[in-house]
Protein backbone atom coordinates (compact mmCIF):
# COMPACT_ATOMS: atom_id res chain seq x y z
CA UNK A 1 0.00 0.00 0.00
CA UNK A 2 1.17 3.56 -0.90
CA UNK A 3 2.18 6.06 1.48
CA UNK A 4 0.30 8.70 1.83
CA UNK A 5 1.70 12.04 0.64
CA UNK A 6 3.09 14.66 3.36
CA UNK A 7 5.56 17.16 3.53
CA UNK A 8 8.42 14.87 5.29
CA UNK A 9 7.71 12.47 2.91
CA UNK A 10 8.58 15.17 -0.09
CA UNK A 11 11.23 16.74 1.53
CA UNK A 12 13.02 13.60 2.05
CA UNK A 13 12.26 12.60 -1.71
CA UNK A 14 13.85 16.14 -2.88
CA UNK A 15 16.79 15.60 -0.33
CA UNK A 16 17.79 12.08 -2.16
CA UNK A 17 16.94 13.35 -5.53
CA UNK A 18 19.44 16.50 -4.62
CA UNK A 19 22.04 14.27 -3.47
CA UNK A 20 22.07 12.38 -6.69
CA UNK A 21 21.49 14.99 -9.45
CA UNK A 22 22.27 18.57 -7.94
CA UNK A 23 20.31 21.13 -6.92
CA UNK A 24 19.83 22.03 -10.37
CA UNK A 25 17.69 19.11 -10.62
CA UNK A 26 15.37 19.64 -8.15
CA UNK A 27 11.94 20.84 -9.63
CA UNK A 28 8.35 20.14 -8.81
CA UNK A 29 8.07 17.51 -11.74
CA UNK A 30 11.87 16.08 -10.13
CA UNK A 31 10.09 15.51 -7.03
CA UNK A 32 7.10 14.13 -7.64
CA UNK A 33 8.98 11.44 -10.41
CA UNK A 34 10.83 10.50 -7.20
CA UNK A 35 8.13 10.12 -5.42
CA UNK A 36 5.95 8.46 -8.27
CA UNK A 37 3.07 10.59 -8.06
CA UNK A 38 1.96 13.39 -10.13
CA UNK A 39 3.33 16.98 -9.88
CA UNK A 40 -0.02 18.66 -9.26
CA UNK A 41 -0.64 16.58 -5.93
CA UNK A 42 2.91 18.38 -4.59
CA UNK A 43 0.60 21.26 -4.37
CA UNK A 44 -1.65 20.12 -1.84
CA UNK A 45 1.59 20.02 0.14
CA UNK A 46 3.75 22.57 -0.43
CA UNK A 47 3.21 25.85 -2.67
CA UNK A 48 6.29 26.09 -4.47
CA UNK A 49 10.04 24.98 -5.50
CA UNK A 50 10.84 27.10 -3.01
CA UNK A 51 8.97 25.76 -0.47
CA UNK A 52 10.30 22.56 -0.95
CA UNK A 53 14.13 24.02 -0.84
CA UNK A 54 13.30 25.69 2.36
CA UNK A 55 12.10 22.02 3.34
CA UNK A 56 15.30 20.40 2.86
CA UNK A 57 17.22 23.01 3.58
CA UNK A 58 15.91 22.74 7.34
CA UNK A 59 15.92 18.97 6.99
CA UNK A 60 19.91 18.84 6.37
CA UNK A 61 20.65 21.49 9.33
CA UNK A 62 18.59 19.01 11.54
CA UNK A 63 20.37 15.54 9.87
CA UNK A 64 23.91 18.34 11.13
CA UNK A 65 23.05 17.54 14.67
CA UNK A 66 24.67 21.43 15.72
CA UNK A 67 24.74 21.98 19.01
CA UNK A 68 21.70 23.19 21.00
CA UNK A 69 20.77 24.31 24.17
CA UNK A 70 23.69 25.66 26.72
CA UNK A 71 26.61 24.81 26.01
CA UNK A 72 30.16 26.98 25.98
CA UNK A 73 31.06 29.69 22.93
CA UNK A 74 33.75 26.85 22.01
CA UNK A 75 31.90 23.67 22.32
CA UNK A 76 29.35 25.58 19.84
CA UNK A 77 32.14 26.93 17.63
CA UNK A 78 33.44 22.94 17.27
CA UNK A 79 30.12 21.46 17.17
CA UNK A 80 29.30 23.66 14.21
CA UNK A 81 32.58 22.45 12.51
CA UNK A 82 31.95 19.01 13.02
CA UNK A 83 28.62 19.00 11.91
CA UNK A 84 28.92 21.12 8.35
CA UNK A 85 31.71 19.35 7.69
CA UNK A 86 29.63 16.01 7.91
CA UNK A 87 26.86 17.44 6.03
CA UNK A 88 29.64 18.37 3.32
CA UNK A 89 30.98 14.63 3.07
CA UNK A 90 27.46 13.07 3.22
CA UNK A 91 25.32 15.61 1.13
CA UNK A 92 27.76 17.48 -1.14
CA UNK A 93 25.38 18.13 -3.99
CA UNK A 94 23.29 19.57 -1.49
CA UNK A 95 25.68 21.00 1.07
CA UNK A 96 25.79 24.35 -1.19
CA UNK A 97 21.88 25.06 -0.57
CA UNK A 98 23.35 26.05 2.96
CA UNK A 99 24.80 29.11 1.48
CA UNK A 100 21.38 30.39 0.30
CA UNK A 101 19.37 30.85 3.34
CA UNK A 102 19.51 33.70 5.79
CA UNK A 103 18.70 33.54 9.98
CA UNK A 104 16.05 33.61 10.87
CA UNK A 105 14.87 29.94 9.61
CA UNK A 106 11.94 28.81 8.93
CA UNK A 107 11.67 25.33 10.97
CA UNK A 108 11.88 25.82 14.74
CA UNK A 109 14.18 22.97 15.57
CA UNK A 110 16.76 24.17 12.21
CA UNK A 111 17.00 28.18 14.12
CA UNK A 112 17.64 26.44 17.62
CA UNK A 113 21.77 25.93 16.77
CA UNK A 114 21.50 29.13 16.21
CA UNK A 115 19.66 30.65 19.14
CA UNK A 116 22.20 28.41 20.93
CA UNK A 117 25.04 30.34 18.99
CA UNK A 118 24.08 33.43 20.50
CA UNK A 119 23.39 32.73 24.08
CA UNK A 120 26.96 30.85 24.20
CA UNK A 121 28.81 34.07 23.08
CA UNK A 122 26.27 36.38 25.10
CA UNK A 123 27.05 34.11 27.97
CA UNK A 124 30.92 34.82 27.19
CA UNK A 125 30.06 38.48 28.20
CA UNK A 126 29.37 39.71 24.60
CA UNK A 127 26.50 42.08 24.10
CA UNK A 128 23.63 41.05 21.51
CA UNK A 129 25.24 42.63 18.41
CA UNK A 130 28.47 41.19 18.71
CA UNK A 131 27.27 37.87 19.68
CA UNK A 132 25.22 37.93 16.40
CA UNK A 133 28.29 39.15 14.71
CA UNK A 134 30.36 36.46 15.95
CA UNK A 135 27.29 33.33 15.32
CA UNK A 136 27.85 35.27 11.49
CA UNK A 137 31.72 35.12 11.40
CA UNK A 138 31.79 31.29 12.68
CA UNK A 139 29.21 30.52 9.93
CA UNK A 140 30.42 32.32 6.97
CA UNK A 141 34.27 30.56 8.08
CA UNK A 142 32.62 27.14 8.35
CA UNK A 143 30.21 27.14 4.90
CA UNK A 144 33.05 28.69 3.16
CA UNK A 145 34.78 25.31 3.88
CA UNK A 146 32.19 23.40 3.63
CA UNK A 147 31.84 24.22 0.14
CA UNK A 148 35.38 23.54 -0.51
CA UNK A 149 34.82 19.85 1.25
CA UNK A 150 31.93 19.04 -0.54
CA UNK A 151 33.88 20.07 -3.74
CA UNK A 152 36.64 17.97 -2.90
CA UNK A 153 34.08 14.78 -2.20
CA UNK A 154 32.78 15.13 -5.72
CA UNK A 155 36.32 15.81 -6.96
CA UNK A 156 38.74 13.77 -4.98
CA UNK A 157 41.23 14.09 -7.99
CA UNK A 158 41.35 17.99 -7.96
CA UNK A 159 44.73 18.90 -5.71
CA UNK A 160 46.24 22.24 -5.26
CA UNK A 161 49.19 21.52 -3.79
CA UNK A 162 50.24 19.32 -6.94
CA UNK A 163 50.05 22.43 -9.27
CA UNK A 164 53.38 24.08 -6.93
CA UNK A 165 55.17 21.71 -8.70
CA UNK A 166 55.78 23.92 -11.80
CA UNK A 167 56.82 26.78 -9.75
CA UNK A 168 60.55 27.73 -9.80
CA UNK A 169 61.94 26.32 -6.28
CA UNK A 170 64.77 28.64 -6.07
CA UNK A 171 62.19 32.06 -6.64
CA UNK A 172 59.64 29.91 -3.96
CA UNK A 173 61.38 28.01 -1.86
CA UNK A 174 58.46 27.55 0.69
CA UNK A 175 55.48 27.28 -1.63
CA UNK A 176 57.65 24.54 -3.99
CA UNK A 177 58.38 22.75 -0.37
CA UNK A 178 54.36 22.58 0.08
CA UNK A 179 53.11 19.33 -1.79
CA UNK A 180 55.80 17.45 0.53
CA UNK A 181 54.23 18.47 3.39
CA UNK A 182 52.09 16.45 5.87
CA UNK A 183 49.20 18.91 5.98
CA UNK A 184 45.58 17.26 5.14
CA UNK A 185 42.82 18.64 4.79
CA UNK A 186 41.55 17.58 8.39
CA UNK A 187 44.93 19.60 9.77
CA UNK A 188 43.16 22.67 7.37
CA UNK A 189 39.87 22.62 8.97
CA UNK A 190 41.55 22.13 12.37
CA UNK A 191 43.65 25.36 11.89
CA UNK A 192 40.59 27.27 11.40
CA UNK A 193 38.67 26.12 14.02
CA UNK A 194 40.98 26.42 16.74
CA UNK A 195 41.48 30.11 14.82
CA UNK A 196 37.84 30.63 15.22
CA UNK A 197 38.00 29.79 19.42
CA UNK A 198 40.94 31.43 20.07
CA UNK A 199 39.87 34.99 18.10
CA UNK A 200 36.26 34.73 19.47
CA UNK A 201 36.48 33.13 23.36
CA UNK A 202 39.82 34.02 23.90
CA UNK A 203 40.59 38.09 25.33
CA UNK A 204 43.03 40.03 23.80
CA UNK A 205 45.77 42.03 25.21
CA UNK A 206 44.29 45.02 27.12
CA UNK A 207 40.69 43.11 27.56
Amino acid sequence: MRQPLSRARIFAAALTLVDRDGLEALTMRGVAAQLGVEAMSLYYHVPSKEAILEGVFDLIIARADLPVGEVSAPEWIRGTAEGFRRLAVQHPRTFPLLTTRPIPLADVAAAEPIEAGLAAFARSGMDAAQAYAAVQAVLISLLSLGLLESQAVLDPDTDAASQLDALPGPQFPLLSAVPDLDVTRATVVSCLVETLVRGLTEPGPGN
